[in-house]
């Protein structure tokens, strides 16, 4: 099991050289079979006297309108959870305020309880940091709402084995299993 930069893995898949892959931000991906593993929502974790409850709804989540309000620490590009961001953010119109990038779950915490900004992970990601959660707001779930979705994803253009095919099956069946237990991958 190796891990891929996205745009790395999706040419690996069309040439052949993968037979399957995990993916997350597939949305530009075209001539594969996906499955759809897990869908996740995106969260807002505030640092610590910003103001999010004059903008969060009543139902905790956070518009995208006053998000862009709030300086924020995300990860580099292409990391998924950011390109979902940033698109939606420009389908509207709208301007992240981006003050620093940080690649690091346990960074994005640390800064965000320091004070340094505000974060925006999946939801997942954001009980992961749970040492953090009582100094840092949140989550405020973003509306409308952004979702981060695991496939499992194939090209349909060339033949698949029977041994393939079996470790296919087999990956996909731990997968659930490790999901469903709620843990990530």
């Amino acid at each position: 099991v190796k891990r891929l930069k996205l745009t790395l893995a999706a040419d690996m898949l069309a040439s052949g050289g993968l037979d399957f892959s995990f993916l997350y931000h597939t949305n530009f991906l075209h001539g594969f079979e996906t499955e759809t593993l897990l869908s996740e929502p995106l969260c807002l974790l505030a640092a610590p006297g910003v103001q999010v409850c004059t903008c969060a709804g009543e139902d905790g989540s956070v518009g995208l309108e006053s998000l862009v309000r709030i300086p924020l620490i995300l990860p580099r590009r292409p990391n998924a959870t950011r390109l979902l961001l940033e698109e939606a953010c420009k389908g509207r119109g709208l301007q992240l305020q981006i003050v620093a990038e940080a690649d690091s779950l346990d960074t994005l915490g640390a800064s965000v309880v320091a004070g340094l900004g505000s974060t925006v992970l999946t939801a997942a990601n954001v009980a992961r940091l749970e040492r953090f959660a009582g100094e840092a707001q949140g989550p405020f779930v973003v509306k409308p709402r952004i979702t981060r979705e695991l496939v499992l994803a194939r090209s349909r253009d060339f033949p698949r084995t029977q041994a393939a095919e079996a470790i296919h099956a087999l990956a996909r069946e731990i997968t659930v299993a490790i999901l469903s237990r709620g843990e990530l991958i």
